[in-house]
């Protein structure tokens, strides 16, 4: 993700990268639970990135 981001020229403080094992993210996206656990854990990463700005 890094990677693709500095190829473009693109800035990314913060990247959250997700798959189910084959590069998608559909099983994640198909389970509300598991979405609300990432979606959870990827607020707490966030509040402590910023903390630290």
């Amino acid at each position: 993700m890094l990677e693709a981001a500095k190829e473009y020229n693109l800035k990314a403080g913060m990247v959250v990268y997700v798959t189910g094992g084959d590069g998608t993210i559909s099983s994640l996206l198909a389970n509300d639970a598991a979405l609300t656990r990432a979606v959870n854990g990827i607020m707490g990463e966030a509040v402590l990135y910023q903390q630290r700005l």
